[in-house]
């Protein structure tokens, strides 16, 4: 746990935008930090959690400082078309490759109906196949997909596991109407998962 006036002295040196100390405590104190690029003060919440060793997942978007973020974050997962323009490649293998060479442990690539591809520093490679659902809306899959990531990561799974409970989750999702009212409780997906096979 971060000691306050270390939190103060990081605030004041590293990070763009001065955090309170509830705010930094809040960044240390769990196990894993998800994050997107749309706030300004994402790099310096990801530069305190790896001082604490707490795990970081990104949802990947343009920001004005995406390289030194990507050295202080764990898992990193784009969408498809964030990670070709981002890198110029157009294979998603490619795209995980150059994305780790920046800096994270794992880069997936979502690919929407075509599922996912994953790839660690350590070479594994994990392709997941969409898990068929009649679509009604699409808003919030990614938040979707994002969040379940994290739950998988916290309950210790392999990675195949995550990305495919992950996958799961985002599917169920989009067949109802709303970013929100979608979210399937855990007991579905489980059910769901048991039935279906990708």
């Amino acid at each position: 746990m971060v000691k306050l006036a270390e939190g103060k002295k990081w605030a004041e040196n590293i990070i763009t935008r001065r955090y309170t100390d509830y705010e930094l405590d809040s960044i240390v104190e769990g196990r894993i930090l998800l994050l997107d690029c749309f706030q300004p003060e994402c790099l310096g919440a990801a530069t305190v959690a790896r001082k604490n060793n707490v795990e970081t997942c990104l949802d990947m978007y343009f920001h004005q400082k995406l390289a030194d973020l990507l050295r202080n974050i764990t898992y990193c997962i784009p969408s498809r078309r964030t990670a070709a323009s981002f890198t110029g490649e157009t294979d998603p293998e490619a795209m995980c490759r150059k994305i780790l060479s920046l800096g994270p442990e794992v880069v997936g690539v979502t690919l929407g109906e075509e599922g996912s591809v994953f790839m660690t520093k350590k070479g594994e490679v994990v392709r997941q196949k969409a898990f068929k659902v009649q679509a009604v809306d699409t808003t919030g899959a990614g938040d979707v997909f994002h969040g379940a990531f994290c739950f998988g990561v916290l309950q210790g799974w392999s990675l195949p596991k995550i990305v495919e409970f992950s996958s799961a989750v985002a599917a169920l999702k989009c067949r109802r109407l709303g970013g929100r009212a979608g979210i399937p409780s855990l007991r579905e997906v489980e059910e769901y998962m048991s039935l279906n096979k990708t």
